[in-house]
């Protein structure tokens, strides 16, 4: 039985992207094994609506000088953020995805954003007691082991489904307290 984990499959426009261009298959594939796996996913689909909102094709956009794709990216950019689609942080993000993709295909975009990048953060840190309340709460107690990894270890959910023993195997039979965790990448 396969356990549960957050990684992903291409979703339905990223995959059809990836079939259909050669450029875009090259790009994947190296992306994956100079970052991550998850890395590679999120870029590509990141493209994939870039690619569906600009109405530009990979190939479009693999043929254009750099200036030329500064003023794709550039009018693009600031259509979302007057449609009010994406916060700035995450235009930033997505403004990089694309430039990796040019870059990899020789297309070097120096210009930056024409938006400053603003992160408002609505998250905030649960005092000593909201984290008490927060795993009172919890049904089981994988439940309040995996909050304590997120609260303490700084992992994230993907992550923590992603343990298995062999991940403390080495400080744990050696009788290590705490042990060091070592999460597995995304393939």
């Amino acid at each position: 039985m396969e356990r549960f984990s957050y990684r992903h499959a291409l979703s339905k426009r990223a995959l059809r992207l990836y079939e259909d261009y050669a450029e875009v298959r090259a790009w994947f594939d190296e992306l994956k094994v100079l970052r991550s796996g998850r890395t590679a996913h999120d870029y590509l689909d990141m493209l994939a609506g870039f690619v569906e909102s600009s109405g530009k094709s990979p190939k479009d956009l693999v043929g254009l000088s750099s200036s030329e794709a500064y003023e794709v990216l550039r009018r693009w950019a600031l259509s979302e953020l007057r449609k009010g689609s994406y916060t700035t942080g995450r235009l930033h993000v997505l403004w990089n995805a694309v430039k990796n993709f040019l870059k990899f295909h020789g297309i070097e975009v120096k210009n930056k954003p024409p938006f400053k990048k603003t992160v408002n953060y609505l998250d905030k840190i649960p005092t000593k007691e909201e984290l008490r309340q927060i795993l009172n709460a919890a049904s089981s107690l994988s439940t309040k082991i995996a909050i304590d990894l997120m609260c303490y270890g700084g992992l994230r959910p993907e992550d923590i489904c992603d343990l298995t023993y062999a991940s403390i195997k080495n400080d744990f039979e050696k009788g290590v307290s705490p042990c060091a965790a070592f999460v597995p990448q995304a393939k």
